[in-house]
């Protein structure tokens, strides 16, 4: 008899590879920030945790089409229990770590413990799908549920019953619900037609599973009119694209090759990321030498596999190639997917049947290896403030080049709570600097989970009223370079309490969560030259920022202080820290601003403790 005691030492007796790769993604979900689809996650689930209101529908697609709300409710369970999104993020990295283990058990049962083993470790390659360490949603969770789907579909086809089809159809509509690229997947039901042609009705099953979780969704489209259906027709005319063989070529290139290599140099230091690319091409071009060498005597179900996959591999770039124009990060997921089984059948074939000991030894410690670097590199990269992307790749892996953009402030998830009792012990307040800008872009969702009073947190500018504390937070290099010791340090921010505040711009509730994108994009017109003047009586920097990021638009044409040029000390994404390079004698400082904007009333200006800055 099994007992639960058994099962325990059995799961513990694993591969250490599965639990290594598996706490790897534990560990660096507690170091993942929040984007922008993570925003609307968080704030979902803390509405439906709070009792606020309970969706019908799921995020929304490429602003089109919604999925079914299974992902809001899933993530409510964290944030019920917890007053950050740091839960959240756990999960959702623990529900992504049991492909390791679904892919050893998919692998096991269609081959060997080998094939297994080499498939679960070639998950965690780091390539397209280490996205996720940065960009956190639902496409975290797809590889998970395309591989339970797989298992459902390989027991439904051999043990064809209605319990078994309809279990089917609901992990293929949990896959949907991660993603629409699960949909080539759908194809993989004719490897069922000899049990349709028998029991056809076992198809009806499998459609109805498939069908049960978007119930919700259904019935709250028929009730608002489906406007959805509006919506995808618009999408069919702006966005979905034929693509065509160049387009399709890219987008394989780009999985294949690209990724690796850009996220290599995203998350580590250019020696240590040249390290890196060397060892994981050294590694992928011995199995495709070792597998031409092998070929002749190769294990004929392992072709088979191969063959198969490879397959699979262009259909599904060639749906994700005609989904859209652009091919943004989280459309890779479903390829780099089938990717990952082609190079673990490859590693298959190369080793014999009995080599799973040498397949460990040589592969296992170099993808552990690989994958640990990314990790942790991403995590320091993002606690330092110092990450950077080519963002024009990210948002259409087919560019295949593009400039780096300015690293942006942003708090690892396990900082969320810390955040959250500060900014709750200090409201009413207007907030400042890049700090002001990451709290607006998070919809302050860390003060809305800690005490229900977001409402009292502002950003830039004048307050609204008298009573109002005012904080300023900036970076670790920002701090580095204005050389002043912080008020208060919260993980990687620093807060200061300004010496001025400039009249430039007024303060402005935290955005709500229940658009996206949060803001209203302003006008792209960019107004005639404004100008504005601050000083202080005592030795000062001056800290410039856009506290709604990237709905501002600012171009900074002069900055002088007492007279002189001011010298740029730092800048990120959506702020500039200005030093003065003279200071006066008698102390204080005059300091001169000219500047365009499309938004005049929104500019946030401040002035921090300074040193003098000669040039």
């Amino acid at each position: 008899m099994i007992t639960l005691k058994s099962k325990i030492r059995s799961f513990i007796s694993l591969p250490w590879e599965l639990h290594g790769l598996v706490l790897i993604l534990l560990v660096a979900s507690q170091f993942a920030p929040a984007g922008v689809d993570t925003v609307r996650d968080i704030y979902q689930a803390h509405t439906i945790a709070s009792g606020a209101g309970f969706p019908w529908q799921g995020p929304k697609l490429a602003n089109t089409v919604h999925l079914g709300p299974l992902w809001f409710y899933l993530l409510s369970i964290p944030a019920f229990f917890f007053k950050s999104w740091a839960a959240m993020a756990f999960l959702v990295f623990a529900l992504s770590g049991l492909k390791i283990y679904l892919a050893y058990y998919f692998g096991t049962q269609v081959h060997s413990k080998k094939l297994g083993l080499l498939f679960a470790v070639f998950m965690a390659l780091p390539g397209w799908s280490s996205s996720q360490l940065i960009f956190w949603t639902h496409t975290s969770i797809l590889e998970t549920s395309l591989l339970l789907y797989l298992i459902c579909l390989r027991q439904a086809i051999i043990k064809p019953t209605s319990l078994s089809w309809l279990l089917s159809g609901l992990s293929f509509a949990l896959a949907l619900h991660a993603h629409p690229t699960a949909l080539p997947f759908a194809f993989l039901l004719v490897l069922a037609r000899q049990v349709f042609r028998t029991r056809w009705t076992l198809l009806l099953w499998w459609g109805t599973g498939a069908a049960l979780l978007f119930v919700p969704y259904i019935l709250h489209q028929i009730d608002t009119g489906i406007p959805d259906l509006a919506a995808l027709q618009l999408y069919k005319v702006r966005e979905f694209s034929p693509g065509g063989p160049l387009a399709l070529i890219k987008l394989m290139y780009s999985v294949a090759l690209v990724g690796p290599n850009l996220f290599y140099r995203t998350a580590l230091p250019s020696g240590l990321a040249y390290i890196a690319i060397a060892l994981h091409w050294l590694l992928i071009s011995g199995l495709l030498a070792g597998t031409w060498f092998r070929f002749h005597d190769a294990d004929k179900n392992l072709l088979k596999m191969l063959a198969g996959s490879l397959l699979m591999f262009l259909l599904v770039s060639t749906v994700v190639v005609l989904m859209r124009g652009r091919t943004p990060w989280h459309l890779t997921y479903a390829p780099s997917f089938v990717l990952a089984f082609c190079y673990g059948t490859l590693a298959a074939i190369v080793f014999k049947p009995d080599g799973n000991l040498s397949a460990r030894v040589l592969i296992s410690p170099i993808v552990v290896l690989l994958s640990a670097a990314v990790a942790a590199g991403s995590a320091y990269k993002i606690f330092s403030t110092t990450i950077r992307f080519q963002e024009s790749v990210y948002y259409d892996v087919k560019n295949l080049h593009g400039a780096w953009g300015p690293s942006g402030l942003e708090t690892p998830a396990f900082w969320s709570g810390a955040h959250g009792e500060f900014l709750c012990s200090q409201t009413p307040l207007v907030l400042h600097g890049p700090y002001a800008t990451m709290i607006d872009s998070h919809a302050g969702m860390e003060p809305e989970m800690n005490c229900g009073r977001k409402h009292e947190v502002w950003v830039g500018g004048q307050a609204p009223a008298s009573g109002y504390r005012h904080w300023v937070g900036i970076s670790g290099p920002m701090k580095n370079a204005l050389q002043q010791p912080p008020v208060r340090t919260i993980g990687n921010i620093h807060l200061y309490q300004p010496l001025a505040i400039a009249d430039t711009g007024h303060a402005i509730k935290v955005a709500e969560g229940d658009k996206n994108p949060l803001r209203q994009v302003f006008p792209a017109g960019i107004s005639d030259v404004q100008q504005f003047r601050i000083g202080s009586k005592s030795d000062s920097a001056l800290l410039i920022s856009t506290p709604i990021g990237e709905f501002l638009k600012l171009n900074i044409h002069q900055v002088v202080c007492n007279g002189h040029s001011a010298k740029l000390l730092s800048n990120s994404n959506y702020s500039w820290l200005y030093g003065c390079s003279e200071h006066n004698e008698t102390g204080g400082d005059k300091w001169h601003v000219q500047y365009q904007s499309n938004a005049d009333d929104l500019l946030d200006a401040v002035l921090l403790p300074g040193a003098k800055f000669p040039h």
